[in-house]
């Protein structure tokens, strides 16, 4: 069952939504957090590998420069962050709908 952790909002366009597992599994995808700032979005999919480590995914946006973008007071760099609102909604009704996201999900092109 995916549940919703929690939802925060500002005027000045701030938000932090988490969906998890639950139960957690002990392989797979388990948490996805989206970080959102002056429309800049940082999307993570967190999951456990198969010998049980925590591994990250973040969106690969190639196109991005080198520089670091502050979303909620912590700096990302543009190369994990996008603007592209569709790629998000996507990405959560995907985690939604399946539990699980693939790598390509998180690309942008």
């Amino acid at each position: 069952m995916l549940k919703l952790s929690s939802v925060s909002f500002n005027v000045e366009m701030v938000l932090f939504v988490c969906l998890f597992v639950n139960p957690a599994p002990d392989y797979g995808p388990y948490e996805l957090n989206l970080y959102a700032d002056s429309s800049n979005f940082f999307l993570m999919l967190n999951k456990y590998l198969e010998g049980g480590d925590p591994e990250t995914e973040v969106i690969d946006n190639p196109r991005a420069g080198d520089e670091m973008i502050d979303i909620l007071g912590d700096r990302y760099p543009a190369k994990a962050v996008t603007k592209n609102i569709e790629l998000i909604y996507f990405c959560f009704k995907k985690f939604l709908r399946l539990g699980d996201l693939c790598s390509e999900s998180l690309r942008v092109d």
